[in-house]
C-alpha cells in the first residue's frame, strides 16, 4: 500500500513538473511568435519608410507674366496607399517640388489656372490634406504674392 502511494506521489510530482515544461514551452513559443511578428512588422516598415518616391509631372501652368508655375504632382510609391497628389508653386523651369500648396488623394479632374496674379485649384473630387490660400516666393531681385483659390466639387473624408 505503501509503495502504490509513492508511485502515485511520484507520478503526481512528475505530472506537475511535466505540466510546468509544458506551460513554458507554450509561453517560450508564444514570446518567439511575438519576437517574430514584430521582426517582420518592423521589417515591412523600413521597406515603406525607405522605398523611393517618385514624382510625377502631371502638368504645368505659366503665369500670366510667364515667370511662375503651377505644376501638378503625383507621388508614387511602393506603400499600398492612394496615391497623393500635389500642386507646386515654383519659378518658371524650375523642378525642385518641395512645400505644396495643396495636397490630396484620390483626386479627379484636377486643374489649375492663373487669373491675374491669383492661382484657382479645381477638381471634381477629392480627399483633401493640405491647401492654402496665400503663397509667397522670394528669388533674387524678386518677390512673388500668390492667392491661391481652391474649389473641390465633393469633398471625400
Amino acid at each position: 500500500m505503501q509503495q502504490l502511494m509513492a508511485t502515485r506521489t511520484l507520478s503526481n510530482k512528475l505530472l506537475g513538473i511535466t505540466c510546468s515544461y509544458g506551460v513554458l514551452l507554450g509561453v517560450l513559443v508564444l514570446v518567439l511568435l511575438t519576437c517574430l511578428a514584430v521582426s517582420w512588422s518592423l521589417l515591412f516598415a523600413f521597406q515603406i519608410v525607405n522605398s523611393p518616391i517618385v514624382k510625377t509631372l502631371k502638368s504645368r501652368v505659366a503665369n500670366i507674366d510667364g515667370t511662375l508655375d503651377a505644376a501638378i504632382v503625383e507621388l508614387q510609391s511602393d506603400a499600398t496607399v492612394p496615391k497623393p497628389t500635389h500642386v507646386y508653386i515654383v519659378l518658371k523651369g524650375k523642378s525642385e517640388f518641395d512645400n505644396p500648396v495643396f495636397s490630396c488623394t484620390n483626386v479627379k479632374n484636377l486643374q489649375t489656372e492663373w487669373k491675374d496674379s491669383n492661382l484657382l485649384i479645381r477638381c471634381d473630387s477629392a480627399k483633401v490634406f493640405n491647401s492654402q490660400n496665400h503663397f509667397e516666393l522670394d528669388s533674387p531681385g524678386s518677390h512673388y504674392a500668390v492667392n491661391i483659390v481652391v474649389d473641390v466639387g465633393k469633398q471625400e473624408k
